[in-house]
């Protein structure tokens, strides 16, 4: 073992060097019986901080950079390079914190993800841009996100929280996340991906594309805005598919299923004979709503986390906007799933003699390609409004317990929103929708979903009695 060591040792100093193909090798390592427990001993975490405390003053400065005030972002107008490294680097902290839990002893476990928090706090700065440049760099901002979820995951986890303080032995390597990473730095860190969780899960497709929200719940974004003297009508505003573009090399596509209206079969055939000249979908659109998708589901579950150990300031209005957005989604993609794939052989022969969008493609190269996209898309964003849904148990169970001085408003608005939304969603008596897992995996998620949406209900009937009896 200790030649080993000084062999994977020898690759590890190649990190500090800027290698772009070590950080994989090492990936390999990691997740081999021992790997962690090898790379750690040949010091790659060491290579790793010095890595990034370099970049960090080199870019940002000592003082890692001047944060700009948290705000709500208009996406794609930053403009930011990550180095070449970083997102090798971040996939392989990613593979140490996943594959080392169950395999490391608790004690070097829990160095390790002090370590990594380490790692987190000097690319904080990196973080804060990173995270407003979305939709560029998604590559890297995801890997950015899924860190923090490995690290919130381990900090929940009370059963053996890692940051617990305790009297054993290495207790001082122990402390909370916060408390490591600094509290204002993470509370900063949560808002930005609070609101970019809520831009994306608002637009998971091109506002053109949107079903309306319900009435209900525009109306009570209404009476907000009027009560913060906003002057302006709510209405669409910019997001992040402002600044995607359609290559020359995109292979176009009818318009996706947005919503149930979009979803038949006689759609789906019409969007490609209508739509020949002014189509602004394509496989490449595709691909962003994907990595869209992924990107917010690593968001939530993050935010899920978290919410098990701080009081989050959450938006309810912004929760049920996404819900219904990513659930009217998700059951779009599944009826048009359905539906093509039980006429199969009719969309064959209509195609064959129908104009189509794009003549370089077969008509059936074209209708895999979009089967393909569907079949990925649909279950991310069953997971996203899945996600969606248990922010919004943990909003209404935080206002139980809310001071009374803010009740009445806090609680009607909270009413106000999530009643027209679960009317709209149908989830109680539905589900979400398009869930990828087996017959008895996919009941068995869908009756969960059902659950959750009948609990939040069922605490919305005495808080809507309070609120008529304060009217």
């Amino acid at each position: 073992m200790p030649r080993l060591v000084v062999g994977v040792s020898n690759l590890v100093r190649l990190l500090t060097k800027y290698d772009d193909d070590i950080p994989y090798t090492l990936e390999r390592i990691a997740c081999c019986n021992h790997g962690t427990e090898i790379l750690l001993n040949a010091g790659v975490m060491n290579a790793l901080i010095v890595v990034a405390e370099k970049y960090s003053n080199d870019v940002f400065g000592l003082d890692r950079g001047i944060f700009k005030r948290v705000e709500r972002e208009t996406y794609g107008a930053v403009q930011f390079a990550p180095p070449s490294f970083l997102s090798s680097h971040l996939t392989l902290l990613n593979t140490l914190l996943s594959s080392s839990q169950t395999r490391l002893s608790i004690s070097n476990f829990q160095g390790l993800l002090m370590d990594v928090a380490k790692v987190l706090k000097l690319y904080a700065a990196a973080i804060d841009v990173l995270l407003r440049t979305f939709p560029r760099n998604v590559d890297v901002t995801c890997k950015f996100v899924t860190l923090l979820h490995l690290i919130s995951s381990s900090a929940s986890d009370q059963d053996k929280d890692p940051f617990k303080s305790n009297n054993n032995a290495g207790s001082s390597r122990r402390t909370d996340m916060s408390n490591f990473l600094g509290k204002d730095l993470l509370y900063r860190l949560d808002l930005r991906i609070i609101d970019l969780a809520y831009h994306v899960s608002e637009y998971p497709f091109p506002g053109r594309l949107l079903p309306p929200l319900p009435p209900g719940l525009r109306n009570i974004e209404r009476v907000r805005a009027a009560h913060k003297q906003h002057i302006s009508e709510v209405g669409e505003s910019r997001s992040w598919w402002d600044s995607i573009q359609i290559s020359g090399e995109a292979i176009l596509l009818p318009d996706p299923p947005t919503g149930s209206a979009d979803a038949g079969i006689c759609k789906w055939l019409q969007d490609r004979t209508e739509h020949k000249n002014s189509c602004k979908w394509s496989d490449e659109m595709y691909q962003h709503a994907i990595s869209a998708a992924n990107c917010l589901q690593f968001c939530l579950q993050y935010l899920n986390n978290r919410s098990k150990s701080v009081n989050l300031s959450l938006d309810i209005i912004a929760i049920c906007k996404g819900l219904c957005r990513c659930s009217d989604a998700a059951r779009a993609i599944e009826e048009r799933l359905n539906a093509t794939q039980s006429s199969q052989v009719e969309i064959s022969s209509l195609l064959n003699g129908a104009s189509i969008v794009d003549r370089t493609q077969p008509p059936n190269r074209s209708f895999q390609i979009e089967n393909s996209a569907l079949l990925t898309l649909g279950p991310s964003l069953n997971h996203c409004a899945s996600n969606l849904l248990l922010l919004m148990d943990y909003v209404v169970f935080s206002s139980v317990q809310m001071e009374a001085a803010h009740l009445e408003e806090v609680q009607g608005e909270i009413l106000g929103s999530i009643m027209p939304s679960l009317e709209h969603t149908q989830i109680e008596s539905m589900g979400i929708g398009c869930t990828k897992t087996s017959d008895e995996e996919d009941g068995k998620h869908t009756n969960f979903d059902k659950a959750i949406s009948k609990h939040i209900r069922e605490h919305l009937v005495p808080m809507s009695q309070s609120v008529q009896g304060w009217s």
